[in-house]
């Protein structure tokens, strides 16, 4: 983890640190930043935060089987909490090649996962990956950063309207 220095004409990494790799949680790339309280934390599962050294700061029980679901893109105030767009692993059953859905997960303030979207894809049952998660300069649509096929990358757009329309208790 580290910040980047924008202070100077050449902007340049400092306060650079390893995170901690003690834990027994595995080498990934789904972990979600979140910046809550001027404080930046990271998610990877819907119900564990853990802090800027990778230490637990936060682990709640779910009261729905969503521990499956990993980490894609930044956690974002949305309506009163935050919202986050995270995936699932999946087989076909005609051919038994991985494919990945998404979902859009909402936490209260607290941290607590109160919604979560029915899973979606974006183009096809193949593998995609939503990176990125932002308000659009409109403060009405979200704009998502995803790949196709580990080999394209796309943008897209969705009203807050439409992301509150997907998410179910």
């Amino acid at each position: 983890l580290a910040k980047i220095d924008r202070s100077t004409k050449q902007p340049h990494i400092v306060e650079w640190h390893k995170m901690d790799d003690t834990a027994t949680r595995q080498h990934e790339k789904n972990w979600m930043p979140w910046v809550k309280n001027g404080s930046i934390r990271f998610a990877y599962r819907v119900n564990e935060m853990v802090d800027d050294h990778g230490q637990s700061v936060m682990k709640m029980p779910l009261a729905i089987a969503a521990d499956h679901l990993s980490g894609g893109s930044q956690v974002v105030p949305f309506l009163g909490g935050w919202l986050a767009l995270m995936h699932e692993a999946r087989q076909r059953p005609d051919n038994q090649k991985r494919y990945y859905q998404h979902r859009f997960v909402f936490f209260e303030y607290t941290g607590l996962v109160k919604f979560i979207s029915l899973p979606f894809v974006f183009h096809d049952k193949i593998i995609e990956f939503a990176a990125g998660l932002a308000w659009h300069p409109d403060n009405k649509r979200l704009v998502i950063s995803y790949g196709v096929a580990d080999k394209e990358a796309w943008v897209a757009t969705i009203t807050s309207h439409d992301v509150s329309e997907l998410l179910h208790p």
